[in-house]
């Protein structure tokens, strides 16, 4: 069971938990919340957290620590996150450490926490959607039946409306004669289009595909409004933003089409959109009975009217006086909104966005270089055409790979193997939709070729052979972990440098011994190809081998072939592939003997040619003769100090300077008036404000940072941690070291390199002088302790609390001025003042205002202890004090002697 409380926001204290541990549980208290909280689970290295939802309980959180975390040995990052508007947001953190160990032998790996990944929360939200489609087709089909009902006999009745006398009676005329025409409305949608943007959309509604517009394209359809609307995917943009569209209508005997455009607009934001046109035409109906006739002068109130017309134009009369009194207009309104909303509900879920993890692979691998690039695919069975369909392999046998792109990669170098029709380079978007292509000339040479905007792919054809495919792209150079293992390498250049002295002037006794004179030696071979010809193309018979030349300009190599007619001994080539120049054979068919030949200026490879492809081919360079160093090893190996020696002789070393240091050990000499250093712990959410207030009052801060933080941005105002340990620093603050692990009485030698070593190697790597450390607390953590002195003594000039009780510089309890009321703080300080002491004042920050570290609180004490004056206090940094005050036991008994003497 792992217990982390909370003493106020942003301050905890937490248990540790071993490596390999199984089925941990933890348990968080002292957080004032009502609803359980969702835990991501993360440390680094680690690509995405692990999600678990948590169970709350008389203000307890409890929920399970995931097995899987617990393999990588690293501390663990735990935020707690709440649910707003379908969005998470982290409101607290808590850094659990970790301390390493081996793998237990009975290890066994248990799932105990199920994994939500995208795939798996895409799937729920396919399933529930499949689920309700049933339910919302039906919905908006009743929906769009009734607009077209209501709408309909509302536009109808209007447009009646409109008409003078003599147009109803001419109406009524041709209802007489048997014909009468009515106008219908009918709405129709186009094919939805996910985007970021709803400028400059074109959506497109034909005849052909769509049925409704298919059945009414002879009725004389007229469009009465055209609209695009949106749909919000990603929980930021808005719903109903407006959007305005024009419209276009093309009509021949075969096809009608509508074409709307989205004009400049300022919605933006993860959408889909459609558009929704709104189109009237013309019903007919005909043969009218003398009975329907008669039928229509009886109203509808059971009135029987002189003639037809006289019912018509009566109800009508009463029909527009009930409709200026209602609020039809409103209702039909509301109800297309409804069914646009319904319309809108399909989300696109095939292009959900990558997680950018660029900025870790950066940190830890350094920027991408143009290197030869693996492909993801590789496919034998023919090539790719400009549509991205795969051919079929005929007689002169085709072939393509395919290869990942990055943003970077704005030019990739490709190997030219492919010309005629088929293309060389065929670009994909992210859904292997063809962008672009590029065509080839079988140069067989290394060409620069553009990458389109958007594409995420590119497929390389080739003829003939598939490994003439080469494909230079910007990739990680993945083989050497440089973050992981510079400490490692650094120790290890530290432990040899007193051996390399020793070693030195053997070394060079070795090297008349270890090199002879030149001899000519065979040369190692890169590649084999097919023969080349005298214009530096390759054949489609014979054999070739390449060889690496460029450190043999102007030298003479001997050469072994089996060459003649166009076919020379030896061809050269610069190093983009280039021809430069070729040396035909002495004798044509010179019967596979040795030939000198110089190579050129300019070139980088040599490809020496076998005519028949059963021959011998050799090229020899005049090279070092090797001599068999394995006795001289051996005899070198006994002067070199075994490793495990060389640490525990340094070891020793450190012990005994650190307790000649304590023989005579460091003492602040007599101070003359109140002295008081301000730190914060963690790099944490509070850290900006609090630097914003020392910055306004002119006191020099100096944080402790978790490094783990100095990315973060907690204000979401443009500056991470790391910008605010540069202000610190340029107002003449001091950066100390800090850990979320703390040491115990089991903790290794392991976790002390992680307490007291990393962060200060990190910190100084990014630039910053640092010579102090305050270390986390928590349960059962160790204080007053000699390993601690030891390893204080051992990286910095001063801590808080990683020292004995006797030793001045690396023991010197903090105040944290939470533990009191204001008033009492504010005698905490008089007293201080009084007997002119160094105060370090301690704290996290807070959100509560009951709490001493809230900024307006500390805003109070500090404007408090300024109002002193220069007299009697100085706010200044733990190093000037350090400098300033610095003395030894010794000294500070002789004054204390001479003062006496007086």
């Amino acid at each position: 069971m792992i217990k982390a409380e909370f003493k106020s926001y942003g301050s905890y204290t937490t248990d540790s938990v071993s490596q390999w541990d199984l089925n941990q549980k933890l348990t968080i208290s002292g957080l004032d919340i009502d609803v359980a909280p969702v835990l991501a689970f993360s440390c680094f290295g680690m690509y995405e957290s692990i999600i678990v939802q948590s169970k709350l309980s008389d203000g307890v959180i409890t929920c399970d620590v995931p097995n899987a975390i617990l393999q990588f040995g690293k501390n663990l990052n735990v935020d707690l996150c709440s649910e707003t508007g379908g969005q998470y947001k982290a409101f607290e953190k808590i850094i659990i450490p970790v301390n390493r160990r081996k793998k237990p032998s009975d290890y066994l790996f248990t799932d105990n926490v199920p994994l939500s990944t995208a795939e798996s929360i895409k799937a729920d939200l396919e399933k529930e959607i499949n689920s309700n489609k049933t339910y919302t087709d039906k919905v908006k089909a009743d929906l769009e039946k009734e607009i077209n009902s209501n709408k309909t006999y509302t536009d109808k009745v209007k447009a009646e409306l409109k008409n003078d006398n003599k147009t109803l009676n001419g109406r009524i005329d041709t209802i007489l004669t048997g014909t009468v025409n009515t106008t219908k409305l009918v709405t129709v949608h186009s094919a939805t289009i996910r985007n970021n943007s709803a400028s400059d959309l074109t959506f497109k509604i034909s005849s052909k595909d769509n049925e409704t517009l298919k059945s009414i394209k002879d009725k004389l359809p007229t469009v009465i409004n055209a609209n695009v609307i949106a749909k919000a995917l990603d929980g930021v943009a808005i719903n109903g933003k407006g959007i305005p569209s024009s419209y276009n209508v093309e009509s021949t005997n075969d096809e009608y089409v509508i074409t709307v455009y989205s004009g400049s607009s300022s919605v933006v934001g993860q959408y889909v959109f459609m558009a929704v046109v709104t189109i009237a035409y013309k019903d007919t109906a005909t043969d009218i009975s003398s009975a329907e006739l008669k039928d229509i002068r009886t109203g509808a109130n059971g009135t029987t009217y002189p003639t037809a017309g006289d019912a018509v134009r009566e109800q009508i009369n009463n029909l527009k006086k009930e409709l200026d009194d209602s609020n039809l207009d409103e209702n039909v309104l509301q109800i297309q909104k409804n069914m646009n909303d319904i319309g809108s509900l399909k989300e696109d879920l095939d292009n959900s966005e990558e997680r950018n993890i660029d900025p870790l692979n950066k940190a830890v691998f350094g920027s991408r270089k143009l290197l030869l690039a693996t492909p993801i695919d590789e496919d034998w069975s023919g090539y790719m055409n400009e549509k991205g369909e795969i051919y079929a392999k005929d007689n002169s046998d085709r072939w393509h790979k395919t290869y990942r792109l990055c943003s970077e990669d704005t030019t990739i170098k490709v190997k030219d193997y492919a010309g005629g029709n088929i293309k060389h380079c065929i670009f994909l978007d992210r859904s292997n939709n063809v962008i672009s292509t590029t065509v080839g000339a079988w140069t067989q040479k290394m060409l620069d070729v553009s990458v389109p905007s958007g594409a995420k792919y590119v497929v390389v054809n080739a003829t003939d052979s598939a490994d003439m495919i080469v494909c230079y792209t910007h990739i990680f150079d993945t083989d050497y972990n440089v973050a992981e293992k510079m400490n490692d390498v650094n120790i290890r250049m530290n432990s040899a440098e007193a051996t390399i002295g020793n070693v030195k002037e053997s070394l060079n006794s070795v090297t008349d011994t270890v090199f002879s004179e030149k001899k000519y030696a065979s040369l190692k071979s890169v590649e084999e190809t097919k023969k080349v010809t005298n214009r530096g193309t390759f054949d489609r018979e014979g054999r070739a081998n390449a060889y690496i030349v460029n450190t043999y300009i102007g030298q003479t190599l001997k050469a072994r072939g089996y060459s003649g007619g166009n076919i020379p001994l030896i061809v050269f080539f610069d190093s983009d592939d280039k021809f430069v120049s070729y040396i035909d054979p002495n004798m044509p068919w010179n019967g596979n003997v040795y030939q000198d030949v110089v190579v050129p200026e300019g070139a980088y490879k040599a490809y020496v040619n076998d005519n028949d492809g059963d021959k011998t081919i050799d090229l020899q360079g005049l090279q070092f003769e090797k001599y068999n160093i394995k006795q001289e090893l051996e005899r070198l190996e006994g002067l070199i100090p075994d490793s495990s020696k060389i640490s525990y002789d340094l070891k020793q070393a450190q012990l005994q300077m650190a307790k000649k240091q304590r023989m005579n050990d460091f003492e602040y000499a007599k101070f003359d008036k109140a002295y008081f250093v301000l730190t914060i712990d963690d790099g944490n959410k509070y850290l900006p404000d609090v630097y914003d207030l020392c910055h306004e009052l002119g006191v020099p801060l100096c944080p402790a940072i978790i490094v783990g933080n100095l990315n973060t941005d907690y204000k979401n105002d443009g500056r991470t941690i790391k910008d605010i340990c540069d202000l610190v620093v340029a107002d003449g603050g001091e950066i100390l070291a800090h850990s979320g692990k703390y040491i115990t009485a089991d903790s290794t030698e392991e976790d002390y390199a992680d307490v007291f070593r990393e962060p200060k190697i990190e910190l100084e790597n990014l630039g910053y002088t640092v010579r102090g450390i305050i270390t986390a607390g928590g349960a059962n953590y160790l204080s007053n302790d000699i390993r601690l002195d030891n390893w204080s003594r051992k990286y910095y000039d001063y801590s808080d609390q990683n020292g004995i009780s006797s030793s001045k510089a690396y023991y010197r309890p903090r105040w944290w001025h939470h533990d009191y009321t204001m008033d009492g703080a504010k005698k905490y300080v008089d007293n201080a003042i009084k007997n002119k002491s160094f105060v370090v004042m301690a704290m996290h920050g807070s959100n509560s205002t009951s709490d001493l570290e809230h900024i307006d609180n500390l805003r109070e004490l500090l404007e408090y202890i300024i109002s002193k004056g220069t007299d009697k206090i100085v706010f200044t940094t733990w190093a000037d004090v350090y400098d300033t005050f610095g003395s030894t036991v010794l000294e500070e008994r002789i004054k204390a002697l001479e003062e006496k003497s007086k």
